[in-house]
C-alpha cells in the first residue's frame, strides 16, 4: 500500500475537480460553491484533505455515508456529488446507473504509485488513458475475536465460532449483504459470485442458521468495540479497524487468518 498515495488521493481528485476536468453528471462543482466529496465517515479526516485545502484554500463540501446502498438511493434520488468514493464490487452498479464520468489517469500524478496489480483490476479500464474507479485503499474482513474468552478459536482461526452453540448470543455480523453473504457462502464452499440456484439455496439455509446466534448486526465499528471490549461480544465480523482499535487499547483479541484466507475489499474514488 502507498501511504503517499492514500493521503494524496483524495485531495489529486479533489484539485482536479476543482480546476474543472471533471464534471460528474450534473455534478455541483460551480464557481459559487466547493466540490462536493461523498465517502465513508472513516476517510474524511484531516489529513486526506490537506493538500486539497493547500491547493485551493477552501475545503470541500462533505457528505458522509454509512453504506453504499445508502450511497446509491441518495445518487438516485437526486444528490449529485462531484466525488464519490465506492468499494471495487459496487462501482460497476454506479457506472450503469449513469452516475459516473471516466477519469483520465494522465492528471493523476500518483496514478503510477499505486500497486499494477490494482491499476488493473477487471472492468475499471474506460477506454485509452481512462478508468471508471481509481483505488484508493485496501483493507480486509474477517473476524476480531476475544482470545481470553474463546482460546479455543485463537488457536484454530475457524470462522465457526459464528455457529458454536456455547458462543449464541455473543457473534455479530455486519449489516452489509456484500459483507455476510460472500463471507458464510466461503464457510460452505461456495463461490458467492458464481452461484447456481442450489448454490444459493444452500448459502440461504445457512444464513438461517446463523440468525438465531447473532447479538447484532452492525457494521459501526464503534458499537463493534465496545461490545467486544466489554465481553458482550466474543467473535465479530468486522474490518481490520475494530481489531487495530482494539489492539491499540491492549484489549486481548486477534484477528482470524482460517486456513482458507480472509476477504480482502478494495475501495477507491
Amino acid at each position: 500500500m502507498k501511504t503517499g498515495w492514500l493521503l494524496g488521493g483524495v485531495a489529486v481528485l479533489l484539485v482536479l475537480v476543482a480546476g474543472g476536468w471533471l464534471a460528474l453528471r450534473g455534478g455541483g462543482a460551480t464557481a459559487s460553491g466547493p466540490v462536493t466529496l461523498f465517502q465513508w465517515q472513516d476517510y474524511m479526516d484531516a489529513p486526506f484533505l490537506k493538500d486539497y485545502e493547500a491547493a485551493t484554500g477552501e475545503k470541500p463540501a462533505i457528505t458522509i455515508f454509512a453504506d453504499e446502498d445508502e450511497a446509491f438511493a441518495k445518487m438516485r434520488a437526486g444528490f449529485k456529488p462531484d466525488v464519490m468514493g465506492p468499494c471495487y464490487y459496487e462501482f460497476p452498479r454506479w457506472k450503469d446507473a449513469g452516475l459516473l464520468r471516466p477519469i483520465p489517469v494522465g492528471r493523476l500524478k500518483n496514478w503510477n504509485k499505486i500497486s499494477p496489480t490494482l491499476r488493473n483490476l477487471p472492468g475499471i479500464a474506460a477506454g485509452p488513458g481512462q478508468v471508471w474507479f481509481v483505488p484508493h485503499y485496501w483493507g480486509n474482513t474477517s473476524l476480531t475475536i476475544r482470545t481470553d474468552l474463546a482460546p479455543e478459536y485463537a488457536k484454530s482461526q475457524s470462522w465457526e465460532i459464528l455457529f458454536d452453540p456455547k458462543y449464541k448470543g455473543r457473534v455479530s455480523v455486519l449489516d452489509g449483504v456484500d459483507d455476510v453473504v460472500p463471507f458464510i457462502a466461503k464457510m460452505i464452499g461456495v463461490d458467492a459470485y458464481n452461484m447456481s440456484e442450489a448454490d444459493w439455496r444452500k448459502v440461504q439455509a445457512k444464513l438461517k442458521d446463523l440468525v438465531p446466534q447473532l447479538r447484532f448486526v452492525s457494521s459501526d465499528d464503534t458499537a463493534l468495540a465496545q461490545g467486544l471490549a466489554s465481553g458482550e461480544l466474543v467473535a465479530a465480523m468486522s474490518w481490520r479497524t475494530t481489531f487495530a482499535a482494539l489492539r491499540r487499547e491492549n484489549r486481548p483479541v486477534a484477528y482470524l487468518e482460517p486456513p482458507g484466507g480472509m476477504f480482502t475489499y478494495v475501495c477507491g474514488l
